[in-house]
């Protein structure tokens, strides 16, 4: 890890209709996963390269839903992420203002990134 850059480049997407703050960079390798009250998402990713700030949409993602009552709390949430993604030998820091989150979220959430923003993950 020494040596390498880890850095923000601020993007952002709709979440049902809502703008809603990212930080992209290489998706590689997700450092923290940050989501705020108001379902402002940010990533911060090991980057070797920086993409052109853009726009994605989750339409299947409800944030009234997210922050909503479920049973599962966001950590254990997260591994579930980390593990569809077979991130789960890397450091994943969570930050949040709400403490639960469906699997059926994370795997909406999941399966949006592995097909749009992680081309090849699936493969690995």
């Amino acid at each position: 890890m020494e040596g390498e850059n880890v850095r923000e480049v601020m993007g952002s997407m709709k979440l049902n209709g809502v703008d809603t703050q990212i930080a992209i960079a290489n998706f590689a390798e997700i450092r923290r996963l940050c989501i705020t009250q108001n379902g402002k998402f940010s990533l911060l990713l090991k980057s070797t390269s920086a993409p052109a700030m853009t726009s994605y949409e989750i339409p299947v993602v409800d944030v009234q839903t997210i922050f909503g009552s479920s049973n599962i709390i966001f950590d254990a949430a997260a591994k579930h992420l980390m593990a569809e993604l077979k991130l789960v030998d890397k450091p994943l820091l969570i930050y949040f203002g709400i403490l639960k989150i469906t699997y059926a979220e994370v795997q909406s959430l999941t399966n949006f990134i592995a097909t749009n923003l992680l081309p090849g993950m699936g493969e690995v």
